[in-house]
């Protein structure tokens, strides 16, 4: 996932991550990653396992299956994207920090 960060950052965006087994702060202690410069989103393992194993014959089903366990997750990170797009001081913030800590 860091070089999709780099990309972004390369082209003057906010990189936006998501996952179950990172949380900002091991972003930033492991990786040096400036927390100021990304939006991350955390997701909930222990409710996506009971969703159950992965069917090629209904990949809907377990999109829509995620989508209502992790909708409030979901709504927390769209929020904060949307502030970050309706405040342009706070985005030229974001774009200006550089990715990695110093």
């Amino acid at each position: 996932w860091t070089e999709k960060m780099v990309c972004a950052v390369l082209a003057g965006a906010v990189p936006i991550v998501g996952g179950f087994d990172l949380n900002e702060s091991s972003l930033v202690t492991r990786f040096g990653l400036n927390p100021n410069r990304f939006v991350y989103c955390p997701f909930d393992r222990d409710n996506v396992t009971t969703i159950g194993p992965f069917r090629f014959d209904e990949p809907e089903y377990r999109i829509n299956e995620f989508n209502r366990i992790q909708s409030h997750r979901i709504q927390a990170c769209i929020d904060k994207i949307q502030a970050i797009r309706d405040d342009d001081a706070l985005y030229e913030r974001m774009v200006r920090t550089p990715l990695v800590s110093t």
